[in-house]
């Protein structure tokens, strides 16, 4: 069997699928599937102790390319914000098992399997589709990764010490510091440990930069 997995990650967007893809292809890796990511990135590195199975691919540019690499694939798996509904169609015809990420009903899919693993989505969020899909909605299809899949029972303290902040991989300064503004008028004891990529002078918050999935689990697990 083989599995070819397409993601986008340039600058500015795209972390978040990056990160789904990567647990996805080492999952199927476990498991002896042979998958391969492709990754539309402009060329900026990706870090991964799967590097064999990551290829830097332009195929949003260039649809004759990505008809050449699902040709043989017997799954082919689209997570993307940026693939116009032709890449969609050209997986569901030519692969047995097309499989589509979704987050906000953004296009009309062609049959195949829908994923969006949301909070509070069910089968009713696509009540519009008219077509015979798949439909694998909610918490229990998140992608997540080994060490955030076993989580211990947690006490909870009646003083709150410890409070994490993250608003996903796009950096949004303003966004990130209203909400810090916020939490430090409610919570002014509390240590603010904060995931973001620019520097915040002050003293009762901790600034965390590229960190692995296992100490973010570990971050989680310290704070209240």
């Amino acid at each position: 069997m083989k599995v070819c997995i397409f993601t986008e990650c340039h600058k500015s967007t795209g972390r978040g699928h990056l990160t789904r893809c990567l647990s996805l292809t080492e999952e199927f890796l476990i498991r002896n599937i042979d998958s391969l990511l492709f990754i539309d990135n402009n060329g900026n590195e990706v870090i991964s102790q799967i590097d064999s199975r990551i290829i830097p691919l332009l195929w949003l540019s260039d649809i004759d390319l990505f008809k050449n690499k699902i040709k043989d694939a017997d799954i082919v798996i689209i997570d993307s914000y940026l693939a116009n509904d032709e890449y969609y169609r050209l997986a569901s015809i030519a692969t047995k098992v097309p499989v589509f990420f979704d987050d906000y009903s953004r296009i009309q899919y062609p049959e195949g399997i829908i994923i969006n693993g949301s909070p509070g989505i069910d089968e009713n969020f696509y009540s519009s589709i008219q077509i015979n899909n798949t439909l694998l909605t909610g918490l229990l299809y998140q992608i997540v990764k080994p060490e955030f899949q076993k989580v211990s029972d947690r006490f909870h303290k009646p003083l709150i010490e410890n409070i994490l902040i993250t608003i996903g991989g796009k950096s949004n300064p303003v966004l990130l510091n209203s909400i810090i503004s916020i939490v430090k008028e409610h919570q002014p004891l509390a240590t603010l440990h904060v995931i973001a990529d620019e520097v915040i002078k002050d003293s009762s918050i901790k600034v965390y930069q590229h960190l692995s999935a296992l100490e973010m689990s570990q971050l989680m697990k310290l704070c209240d």
